[in-house]
């Protein structure tokens, strides 16, 4: 970027600044006594960062105080202020409408080429907030200190990763402050689980804990690292102990949630468990669709023809450009997005699919398709994602929610007059598993949750009376013996 030599500047302290690292930093103040906008100097070193910007559109963009934060901890130029002045050149950016020369910009989008291809990264990549402020601050320091070499500013792969570590460490010991504070109001739990990447086949153990800060639910992962040993419940139950232990959490009483994996759950059988309501219902949607397929061959075969149509159009080429909706694949992570989206993108594309697969003389895969009873699947699969929606919030409290899902669910599966077989077939199934996988993983703590949100307190959800009122009596027994919770 070009650099306008506007003169030079005063530091000035910011006296509406509340955050501890204002003390170190200064704004910037030109010699017609206006603040430049969006930019801080260290008293000491004079090294300039960005905590706010404006866009195209006018609206100011905050990137905080945290990069002031660590540049107070590690800048090592002394206590003493300075008042020196400064050139603007040290740090303003280019005012808008300033232009670089076509040469430039020639050479610009040469070097952004390179670092794809010789970097094997994406297209997107030069476009990762990450890449630009780096760029920025490269862009920075250039215009502080001229032409200089690259090798005497970038450092290698080793000293960077030393310093993810670093940086890894310090955010570790944030969290286990923050978490310290909120368990002494027992406002902390966490999550656990088990993973393997798809390429190289290995096993990674996550540790994520959850605790209240001014009323707010926070979140971060504590850990996460290769498990090569046998994922058995007592190596589960080491990790899992090993990082209470680093929290100062208690091994017992600290609540967790995880799914229903056999070993997992050997390893937290002495902790007060909740099993995750998100994969329960995608055990009860992937199970019962399995016996769905098992049961009714037409279902069956709509399977399967999405199923070919979809591998069909990935395997040619210039196929997807043409559909107003990319065709999706079904998978078996995540039973409800995969057949949702399979289903629906083929159900949204099907007018473009007669018109491009009959040049391809394929017109078979569309033709053999029921579009009645994909349009039916399609309707039936779309109560999902409204509800996956409220029980995957990580930011709010989801327990209260795990209840009135189920009723949701259990009020649309039943039986109407007016219902095919198949979608009878499908409402049976499901209901039937729901029953079987999910209503057994509800305990009377997903019942007291509910009650202690105002607008659910009521249960109004539950079309029963007697039902209803017996939930009543039960949660205030529980409530205040403290019992069975």
């Amino acid at each position: 970027m070009h650099v306008n030599f506007l003169g030079q500047v005063n530091l000035k302290e910011n006296t509406e600044g509340k955050a501890a690292c204002w003390k170190k930093f200064r704004l910037v103040e030109t010699d017609d006594k206006k603040i430049l906008f969006g930019w801080a100097v260290c008293a000491d070193c004079h090294t300039c960062i960005m905590f706010k910007s404006r866009t195209s559109d006018g609206s100011i963009k905050l990137y905080g105080t945290t990069n002031m934060t660590d540049h107070a901890k590690n800048c090592h130029s002394g206590t003493g202020k300075s008042e020196k002045q400064m050139l603007m050149n040290s740090f303003v950016k280019r005012k808008p409408g300033v232009k670089l020369l076509e040469a430039e910009r020639v050479s610009t989008k040469e070097a952004e080429v390179r670092l794809v291809v010789e970097g094997g990264v994406s297209f997107a990549f030069v476009d990762n907030p990450g890449l630009r402020n780096f760029a920025q601050q490269m862009i920075t320091i250039g215009a502080k200190h001229g032409n200089i070499d690259v090798e005497d500013v970038l450092y290698g792969r080793h000293t960077v990763r030393q310093s993810v570590f670093n940086k890894m460490h310090e955010c570790q010991e944030v969290i286990k402050k923050n978490v310290q504070s909120s368990a002494r109001q027992n406002a902390v739990s966490f999550c656990t689980d088990i993973t393997t990447d798809d390429v190289n086949k290995n096993s990674y153990s996550d540790f994520t804990v959850f605790w209240i800060k001014d009323w707010h639910l926070k979140h971060a992962m504590y850990r996460c690292e290769l498990m090569a040993e046998r994922h058995t419940g007592e190596n589960i139950q080491k990790f899992i102990d090993r990082n209470l232990q680093e929290l100062g959490l208690d091994l017992t009483d600290t609540p967790c949630t995880t799914d229903k994996g056999s070993n997992v759950v050997a390893a937290t059988a002495s902790k007060t468990h909740v099993d995750c309501a998100c994969h329960r219902l995608n055990t009860v949607i992937d199970t019962a669709w399995k016996n769905v397929l098992s049961l009714n061959k037409e279902i069956s075969d709509l399977d399967k023809f999405c199923h070919d149509i979809v591998s069909y159009a990935n395997k040619t080429s210039g196929l997807q450009s043409c559909l107003p909706t990319t065709l999706k694949h079904g998978g078996e992570t995540r039973p409800w997005r995969s057949l949702s989206g399979m289903f629906s993108s083929i159900s949204a594309s099907q007018d473009a699919l007669v018109r491009e697969l009959k040049p391809r003389k394929k017109e078979h895969l569309i033709a053999r398709i029921d579009i009645d009873l994909l349009h039916e699947v399609v309707t039936f699969l779309s109560i999902f994602p409204s509800l996956f929606d409220i029980l995957e919030y990580a930011n709010v409290a989801t327990l209260q929610n795990v209840l009135p899902v189920y009723y949701t669910l259990y009020r649309a599966w039943q039986p109407d007059f007016d219902d095919t077989d198949k979608l009878s077939e499908l409402k049976r199934q499901f209901l039937t598993v729901l029953d079987n996988k999910y209503w057994t993983s509800i305990t009377m703590l997903h019942f007291a949750a509910t009650f202690l949100d105002p607008s659910l307190k009521h249960f109004r959800f539950v079309t029963n009376l007697d039902d209803r009122d017996g939930f009543f009596r039960q949660v205030r027994h529980c409530w205040f013996t403290g019992r069975d919770l």
